[in-house]
């Protein structure tokens, strides 16, 4: 299960219990969140990411028959995986988030962000060289950011608790490069080489894959009119589903129906390969 900007695996806190009742679940932190560790000497592309997921579920855990549940920026990093190892993927589970599978998905953020509320702030951000001193302290400032330019429906969830949860993991701008990394790559392109061209024997592969597309419709970050449309020509045969009520389908606002969305998604059984 993999998080997205600017959160960490808290926020799969309610369907980590019930799916580990019949399911072996991992939600790591990428670098630079969470529990992760925040090395000052990496760029935070999402190619190393993409390396970083590798080596814990391949390498470390030697992990197949995956289903992978992406949320946000673990919809990029995950796929990039997927397409390293597309036999060892069973099932994909994504939230609000974009599967680059083939197609550029430039075009489509460069449209999301002249009309995303969060893209809107961080343009005016660089523009005014705010971005840096603001997402630079964001144990101060992203649980505000996330109120304001994320648009939470139910502002009841926003606890103490729930506060520390999301700033905690940011106590000095040294451990602020990750969340600082995500955005800034979306608008002014990686620090490293771009990718390549991914195989397209591994993007037919996951294109046969069971996959299943969960859209909160008010989310003003990754807005659902370029997500569905995207993710239709990634997994053209497979379904989604719309939460109208919260602003994202982020399991902290509308855990029941995540679940029975994923529950669901995990029990389709993977296609048998064409001969």
């Amino acid at each position: 299960m993999l998080h997205g900007e600017p959160t960490w695996g808290y926020e799969w806190r309610h369907l980590m219990g019930p799916l580990s009742r019949h399911h072996r679940v991992i939600v790591p932190d990428h670098m630079g969140f969470g529990k992760s560790e925040t090395p000052q000497d990496r760029t935070y592309d999402a190619s190393e990411h993409i390396l970083n997921l590798e080596s814990l579920l391949v390498d470390t855990l030697d992990l197949t028959d995956i289903t992978l549940v992406l949320r946000d920026w673990g919809g990029p990093i995950g796929t990039g995986f997927a397409l390293r190892h597309p036999d060892g993927i069973s099932r994909i589970f994504a939230m609000n988030t974009v599967l680059p599978l083939a197609d550029d998905i430039a075009p489509l953020m460069k449209a999301n962000g002249v009309e995303s509320r969060w893209f809107q702030w961080a343009h005016s951000a660089l523009s005014d060289g705010s971005f840096e001193q603001i997402l630079g302290n964001a144990g101060h400032t992203i649980a505000h950011l996330m109120i304001d330019l994320q648009h939470v429906a139910r502002p009841e969830i926003a606890t103490p608790t729930w506060i520390r949860a999301y700033s905690s993991p940011f106590p000095a701008p040294a451990e602020c490069r990750g969340v600082i990394a995500f955005p800034r790559q979306v608008l002014e392109g990686p620090q490293g080489p771009p990718p390549g061209p991914p195989p397209m024997e591994a993007v037919a592969a996951l294109r046969a894959v069971p996959a299943m597309l969960a859209v909160g419709m008010r989310d003003t970050a990754l807005l659902p009119e370029y997500v569905i449309p995207r993710s239709g020509s990634a997994t053209p045969t497979h379904p989604w589903s719309r939460f109208r009520a919260p602003a994202t389908s982020r399991p902290r606002t509308r855990p029941r129906r995540c679940w029975h969305s994923l529950s669901c998604s995990c029990r389709r059984r993977p296609r048998a390969p064409e001969s």
